[in-house]
């Protein structure tokens, strides 16, 4: 992918990118940090889903749409530990099925802070925003809220 309008400035609106078809690997989480590493080493692009609910043991909570989160912190520890910038990827349906638009948003410039919950509190918050411009485009059916800090009971 080529950044068209890309600048330095973290505080510039979504820069457009023309796709190109490149090769592109899967990573399976159960293989841990290290193959993600090597790929960030390399100077390759890294996708993490971040909207999904991770294990408690393995996650932090923080908030999204104000309700708790098992959230991943593994985005802050990679951007800290590699430093390498980091973007949110938003796909936006085209009306009447002709596409998509792609949106890269920066995250501000206190990500990574070095606090996995605060990190996860600006990860969270980058994608309300961007639900919040289609909220019916969401997968909402996926159980973001299902594990959930003492005393608090799952919302399913």
């Amino acid at each position: 992918m080529r950044p068209s309008g890309s600048s330095t400035s973290r505080s510039r609106p979504p820069i457009s990118i023309r796709a190109e078809c490149t090769p592109s690997s899967q990573l399976n989480k159960e293989r841990g940090i290290r193959p993600s590493c090597r790929f960030l080493k390399k100077k390759e692009v890294i996708g993490i889903l971040t909207d999904q609910n991770v294990d408690p043991r393995e996650g932090v909570f923080a908030p999204f749409f104000a309700y708790p989160a098992c959230t991943t912190p593994v985005l802050g520890r990679l951007a800290a530990r590699d430093r390498v910038p980091v973007f949110g990827m938003f796909a936006y349906r085209l009306p009447q099925g002709s596409g998509f638009r792609i949106e890269f948003v920066p995250l501000p410039d206190t990500f990574p802070s070095g606090d996995a919950v605060a990190d996860a509190t600006i990860m969270n918050a980058c994608m309300e925003t961007a639900i919040r411009k289609a909220p019916e485009q969401y997968w909402w059916v996926h159980r973001r809220f299902k594990d959930q800090p003492a005393p608090r009971k799952r919302p399913y």
